[in-house]
């Protein structure tokens, strides 16, 4: 009897120990969560519609993907903790907002009145898009709400004066500086104020700064005017470099600034030219005694004695579009005045010369000895090179045989050299337009020099001895070309064959015969000279 109760001892030992070892290995693999049992392996529970009373149970499902917590009422640190547990878990709940729960996919909200208990909650719903507060007249509430939640989109309406501010307003018209502030800082989606009747300039320069993607039109001191600082064009009187300086930083939509008896130097209108390029600067000064503005094209000047160019050149940069200055009779050396037009090759600084006994201007177009009854030798011809505006040039019949002058003459379209000792025309190189040349009669032998001249329609060298006659077959652009005395039939073939479009004369006694006076260049020529045309 005694062994059987030690066996029935012994199995009721090892039931014990089954029951624990199984009770055990249930504890292991699976969790009770307010009557639920789950899988400590699960990696779904849906929890919703009933209460959660011992959330650290779910600390046990490290496996799990996605909680189902909606309906459940868990308040937000609740639902921190939860997350704080399970950080690769997706948990679904009910947001609780002002003694309700919302969906945590809400994505729309109206308050009357945030509180800063409800920007914590708001916090909480990560879809959200919009907060309606139109019924809210805290502005600086709205702007927290602004600050906090950036990537939404709060729908509000103000009373700023007597104007109604939205989140959709991008202008409005303001008086005060306090409104106007109040304004920019809960809409940056507004472009333009309209601030012309606020007295506050030193504000609204500020806020200005501050808010730059909002243009603030209000009434801007300059000197003793007030302009609007969406001005485009302004036109002041005696108004001084350090007011312009102060106000052309708030004008940014100025185009044109006249300055009518400025209050200051050109030096320091030159400088605001210089640090706003942008605008279109017009003011007048007094340049040696003559009213001159920094829009002239060109300036008399003649007849004032100076000892220098030093007054003149300080001033050349205030000029924007300056083509010539008359500085005839100014008592500046030939010499020096040369030197002037090489430092600013943009403008042309005329003056006086004498060539023999003719005395000129620089700034002639053409220049004819014969026409005053004088022949020039070649003593006199030094002068001729300062006129370099000379587009015809008649030197014909004179006792000249230098021509060194001719490399000045860049803009030359009618040459005459004939009947004189002349014997170098390098200075022909020179001429890019060059249309129209007589050079009969002379000791020229290198005719090289007109090959650079490609726009040369007419050309004339009778009675003449090249050197190297070929240079003539490469002017393929020669409309006429006149060798009277030429005799050589070989070379006159080569010629045909070589200029087969251009009229060739070989033949006559005079060098101007045969129709030579009769061509659309010649007569252009005679008209610039203003003489009468000839036909022998």
């Amino acid at each position: 009897m005694k062994h059987r109760k030690s066996k029935i001892t012994l199995i009721l030992l090892l039931l014990v120990i089954l029951l624990c070892a199984a009770a055990l290995f249930l504890c292991s693999r699976l969790v009770l969560i307010d009557g639920k049992v789950c899988a400590v392996n699960a990696e779904t529970l849906d929890l919703s519609g009933q209460p959660l009373t011992r959330p650290e149970k779910l600390s046990r499902l490290q496996q799990l993907r996605q909680l189902d917590l909606r309906g459940s009422g868990i308040s937000a640190q609740t639902y921190r903790e939860i997350r704080q547990m399970l950080p690769h878990c997706d948990v679904l709940w009910e947001v609780p907002f002002r003694e309700q729960y919302l969906p945590e996919d809400t994505g729309y909200i109206a308050l009357a009145d945030p509180t800063s208990a409800d920007m914590e909650q708001l916090a909480l719903f990560p879809a959200l898009e919009t907060i309606d507060v139109t019924a809210c007249t805290d502005y600086q509430k709205i702007l927290q709400l602004r600050e906090r939640f950036p990537q939404c989109r709060i729908l509000y309406r103000l009373t700023l004066e007597d104007t109604q501010l939205t989140q959709d307003t991008t202008e409005l018209t303001l008086r005060d500086s306090a409104s106007i502030a109040a304004a920019l800082a809960c809409a940056p989606q507004l472009t333009r104020i309209d601030a012309a009747q606020c007295p506050d300039t030193a504000s609204l320069q500020t806020l200005q700064q501050q808010y730059p993607g909002c243009r603030l039109i209000y009434s801007l001191p300059v000197g003793n005017a007030s302009v609007l600082t969406d001005t485009q064009t302004l036109v002041l009187s005696s108004v001084s470099a350090e007011a312009l300086t102060q106000a052309l930083p708030y004008l940014p939509d100025l185009q044109s600034v006249e300055i009518q008896s400025p209050v200051a130097n050109p030096a320091q209108l030159l400088v605001l030219e210089q640090s706003y390029p942008e605008i279109a600067f017009t003011y007048s000064f007094d340049l040696l005694g003559v009213t001159v503005s920094n829009r002239d094209t060109a300036i008399d000047l003649s007849n004032i004695s100076m000892k220098n160019t030093d007054a003149l050149e300080a001033v050349l940069p205030c000029f924007r579009n300056l083509e010539k200055v008359d500085m005839c009779g100014c008592g500046i050396s030939n010499e020096d005045m040369a030197a002037l037009n090489q430092r600013h090759p943009e403008t042309l600084f005329v003056w006086m010369v004498d060539i023999g006994r003719i005395r000129t201007r620089t700034d002639v177009t053409y220049f004819m000895p014969y026409q005053y009854g004088i022949n020039l030798q070649d003593s006199e011809t030094a002068n001729l090179k300062y006129l370099t505006e000379l587009i015809c040039l008649d030197l014909g019949h004179q006792n000249i045989t230098s021509t060194d002058f001719l490399a000045y003459m860049t803009k030359m379209q009618y040459l005459i050299v004939v009947d004189n000792g002349v014997t170098d025309i390098s200075g022909c190189a020179n001429m890019p337009d060059l249309k129209f040349v007589e050079l009969y009669l002379t000791g020229i032998t290198d005719f090289s020099p007109l090959l650079a001249c490609t726009k040369l329609e007419d050309l004339n060298v009778g009675y003449c001895h090249p050197k190297d006659w070929t240079v003539f077959c490469q002017m393929k652009q020669l409309q006429r070309f006149y060798w009277c005395g030429m005799h050589s039939a070989e070379r006159q073939q080569a010629l045909r064959e070589a200029l087969p479009d251009t009229f060739l004369m070989f033949e006559g006694v005079s060098s101007t015969g045969n129709g030579w006076r009769e061509s659309p260049n010649y007569y252009a020529m005679r008209d610039i000279l203003g003489m009468d045309y000839m036909t022998y």
